[in-house]
């Protein structure tokens, strides 16, 4: 329970005050106990320090004594008349421990070692401090500088000297003794020092000797403008609270100057480690008073909380009703209070405009009396409802007026507290929207299931259309192009034909790809200035063969007015321009009458160009009109005897559209029709090769690319499962005989030939018996030395998600069949020629798209 929220008298009763005096007692005892242990811990370590300090200095003046005493015995002796030859033997004749000095010599007035422990190695110390200040100082005083890396022991070392005076009173140089810096970092008072403490031996200079933390020794810190020298200033020896070091605790500092010595011995601990026990000692006050201010404050409680719990149990019964009527009101649902009868004892207003009434008239009505349909199913339900349960029934209710709507009824019911005048919640909710989302959504699901079994559909017969026409038009070509064995005049235009009929048959089948292109809108064009004249007449020409069949002729009328000289030229995609064109002009060849006429007409209104493609063919009603551009809706002249789809004209209405331009028809029954094809004007650019001439050089084009003595060489891999495809592919490339073929038909069966034989090449089937081409191409690169391998996707499978996947799977290009063989020629140079091929892009297999 909160403070704040107890009545005002709560703090003027007796029993309470003196709770809270008994509780403010008892915690500041365990303050005072606290603050008390702190103080005694702080100056318990400060005297600690203080001995440690003083036991310091006595250590470290009682050693530099003895370095000092066997400076002097050494000046003696080196400089008298037979100094002695081993330093060595001299130490152990004055038994000094030999492994507690690193080095012991005299150096002569211009600072060359004359004699040391390391006889035989030339060194100069005329740069170093103690030569210098001793040069220039002449009491006979012992000098400590800072630490230095011995030249001849190559360790670090602090050395003590002492000046060398001839007897006519100049300067003869310096006797020397060093010693490591560790000598002076504690000894056995180390073991008094805790894990964070710290015994340090510092110059007055302000540059450390030494220092130990722990196992860390350190030395040669500048320490001249710590807090240690601000005290110095004021006392030779003393103690004080330092400011935090570098992990930020604060630290309890004593220090001692050395009598002798220009040096100061400190130690130093750390407040954190010394209050650690004082913190712990803490809590167990801290836990004390809290026992007993709960024990306190918990006898305060109980004799007030009969009386504070009635009270506040009637406050929060009143809340309770209250919050319980503001959502009953505000409620966007219908909510009813029911009893078992179901008879409507309570509404809020939201049910009242749910059924067009006020709330108040529907008290006394029946719940079941409101349902338009499915009353007695709802009666039902409500009285077959478990005991403590909920429920939930779909009903058609009615509105004042008659207005039937679709509804739901959720209820829960207490049955014991319904029998004791309790009521039953029931919720009614409005789902007509919910119900007609459902059923869109149903529809959506089902249109987008038939689009996707049409796009299957139109898939797989692709592919099967595609594997024959593979080999039709492939020997075809072979045959044609067969120089050593040419074919007769009457035999080549006999499979010129056969090659014609498998190139319209594949427009064909391109074209129900290009309405499942346009349905899915992934199709990409690409728009460009071309001539219009040139493309006029290559269309005529075309078609010229099927209007003579048909006995219908063609004509380009002439622009009367001169707008169209010069010869103007248009904004569109070359490819899908001339599959438009060549479409309408073949709609109205066949359906023209025998010795009629098609005419193509073109005029530039402003910025447009339009062409008329006019017949004088059969016409159309005003009701065939308005199904014109559906596809597969033939205007009932399925059984005419005239081949088609009905699928042309829909998708020249969207390519058409997609160039920015427009398609518009107009017919008279038995006069004829004309369709008038709007497209954008366009500036002439300079000179190019336009997409509108390629087809007509397709065959210059493949006699050029059979005539190349190409030197590719290599193994080249073909995976292909279909006889008839592999022997299509060994007779295009026994054009190349460079090219050493392997022949495989199943996923297995290259992997082995690529082991045995590592290609430079492979061409893949997409769709093997045992996998698929990607899952090859995967484990082929995966075989040692085939990292890069070059591949190239074949296949009669031309759905555009279908070649995006095998492009993302890492093939370098993706050939559809049926293949031209100059596109399949001139792919396998460019890949066995040593210049890596564009990754990732497709290569249509036919001229008509190339």
């Amino acid at each position: 329970m909160a403070v704040s929220s107890l009545p005002a008298r709560f703090f003027s009763n007796s029993l309470v005050k003196g709770a809270l005096a008994a509780c403010l007692l008892v915690w500041s005892i365990a303050a005072g106990l606290i603050a008390l242990d702190r103080h005694q811990s702080l100056l318990a370590e400060v005297q600690r320090n203080d001995n440690l300090v003083l036991a310091q200095q006595l250590q470290v003046e009682q050693s530099l004594d003895s370095l000092d005493q066997l400076l002097r015995v050494a000046r003696r002796d080196f400089t008298g008349p037979n100094p002695p030859r081993d330093v060595a033997a001299w130490l152990t004749e004055l038994q000094v421990d030999e492994g507690s000095i690193t080095n012991i010599g005299v150096v002569d007035a211009t600072g060359q070692v004359q004699l040391s422990l390391r006889a035989g190695v030339p060194t100069s110390v005329a740069e170093r401090e103690y030569f210098i200040w001793h040069r220039g100082e002449t009491r006979d005083v012992p000098f400590m500088g800072v630490p230095l890396q011995g030249k001849q022991t190559g360790v670090w070392v602090l050395t003590l000297t002492r000046r060398i005076t001839l007897a006519n009173g100049e300067f003869g140089g310096v006797v020397l003794v060093s010693v490591r810096p560790e000598m002076f970092s504690g000894g056995l008072l180390r073991s008094n020092l805790d894990a964070d403490a710290s015994m340090a031996l510092i110059g007055l200079d302000g540059v450390t000797r030494v220092q130990r933390r722990g196992e860390r020794v350190s030395f040669g810190q500048r320490v001249s403008q710590s807090q240690l020298f601000s005290e110095l200033r004021h006392a030779p020896f003393g103690n004080y609270e330092g400011r935090p070091d570098a992990d930020g605790s604060r630290l309890l500092v004593s220090y001692r100057q050395l009598e002798r010595f220009p040096l100061v011995a400190e130690v130093a601990s750390s407040v954190s480690v010394v209050m650690g026990p004082v913190h712990q000692r803490a809590m167990v006050h801290v836990a004390g008073a809290t026992a007993w201010s709960v024990l306190i404050i918990v006898l305060a409680a109980v004799l007030m909380r009969n009386r504070q719990r009635q009270r506040m149990a009637m406050s929060r019964l009143a809340q309770s009703e209250a919050r319980y009527r503001q959502l009953f009101d505000q409620n966007l649902d219908g909510v009813l209070g029911v009893d078992l009868a179901g008879v409507i004892r309570a509404a809020n207003p939201a049910a009242g405009k749910l059924l067009g009434v006020s709330a108040n008239e529907l008290l006394g009505t029946s719940l079941f009396e409101q349902c338009e349909s499915g009353g007695d199913e709802a009666r039902s339900w409500f009285a077959e409802l478990p005991s403590d349960g909920q429920g939930l029934v779909a009903v058609q209710l009615r509105r004042r007026g008659g207005q039937a709507f679709e509804a739901e009824l959720s209820a829960s019911l207490d049955r014991q507290q319904a029998q004791g005048n309790g009521l039953a919640n029931v919720v009614m909710r409005d789902i007509s929207s919910r119900k007609a989302a459902e059923e869109a959504e149903r529809g959506r699901v089902l249109a987008e299931r038939a689009n996707q079994a049409k796009s299957a559909f139109m898939s797989r017969m692709s592919h099967e259309l595609r594997t024959p026409l593979n080999a039709i038009l492939g020997f075809s070509q072979l045959l044609l192009s067969d120089r050593q064995a040419p074919l007769a005049r009457p035999h080549q235009v006999h499979v010129d034909r056969v090659l014609g009929a498998g190139r319209h048959l594949l427009a064909l089948i391109d074209d129900l790809l290009d309405l499942s292109r346009l349905d899915a809108d992934v199709i990409h064009l690409r728009p460009e200035a071309l001539p219009l004249r040139p493309l006029l007449q290559e269309v005529l020409s075309t078609l010229q063969t099927e209007a003579l069949a048909n006995r219908v002729s063609l004509v380009i009328e002439d622009d009367p007015v001169g707008a169209m000289s010069p010869a103007p030229w248009v904004e569109a995609d070359a490819v899908r321009l001339r599959q438009v064109l060549i479409n309408l002009l073949s709609n109205a060849i066949k359906y023209n009458r025998p010795g009629g006429q098609v005419t193509l007409a073109a005029r530039l209104v402003d910025d447009r160009v339009e062409l008329a493609v006019i017949d004088t063919g059969l016409g159309m009603t005003a009701a065939q009109q308005a199904q014109l551009f559906q596809p597969f809706n033939r205007l009932g002249r399925e059984n005419g005897g005239i081949a088609g789809t009905g699928i042309g004209l829909a998708i020249c209405q969207r390519l058409v559209r997609l160039m920015q331009g427009d398609l518009r028809v107009h017919s008279v029954v038995n006069v004829g029709s004309t369709f008038t094809l709007v497209l954008p004007a366009a500036q002439a650019p300079a000179p190019t090769v336009s997409a509108a001439s390629s087809m007509a050089s397709f065959d210059a084009s493949l006699q050029r690319v059979l005539a190349v003595d190409s030197a590719a060489q290599g193994v080249v891999l073909v995976v292909e499962d279909e006889p008839v495809n592999r022997e299509l592919v060994r007779a295009c490339l026994s054009r190349r005989p460079g090219l050493v073929l392997q022949f495989a038909g199943s996923m297995a069966e290259a992997i082995v030939m690529a082991r045995r034989h590592p290609p430079r090449l492979t061409l893949i089937d997409m769709m093997l018996p045992d996998g698929d081409g990607a899952t090859l191409l995967g484990r082929l690169r995966a075989l040692p030395g085939q990292a890069g391998l070059t591949a190239l996707a074949v296949s009669a499978n031309a759905m555009p998600e279908f070649i995006h996947d095998a492009l993302r799977a890492g093939f370098n290009a993706y050939i559809t069949k049926p293949f031209e063989l100059a596109v399949m020629l001139r792919e396998v140079d460019q890949a066995l020629s040593g210049n890596a091929l564009p990754p990732q892009r497709q290569v249509v297999g036919h001229a008509l798209r190339d």
